[in-house]
């Protein structure tokens, strides 16, 4: 929402200037804008750790479940060198 509002920041200050639709107390100083776009930097390098924390999280889970169900020396495993591979 944030990025949505500082793309549009114009338009908002337009329809928040509109004394005839009431919404002036929801006007931004220039100050305000600028502590919204501080704030979208910090939000964003947030978003991407928190995001490829996940991502690695439940790529290491997805991988002890295939371990888990895939044993690495099956008989049938194509990477087996030993006697029973395809």
């Amino acid at each position: 929402m944030l990025d949505f509002a500082i793309k549009y920041c114009d338009a908002l200050d337009t329809i928040t200037g509109d004394r005839d639709m009431n919404l002036r107390q929801y006007e931004l100083s220039k100050k305000d804008w600028n502590v919204a776009i501080q704030l979208q930097d910090v939000l964003k390098v947030r978003f991407i750790v928190i995001f490829m924390s996940i991502v690695l999280n439940l790529a290491a889970d997805l991988q002890r479940r295939n371990s888990f169900l895939l044993p690495a020396q099956s008989k049938y495993c194509c990477c087996n060198t030993g006697n029973g591979s395809y």
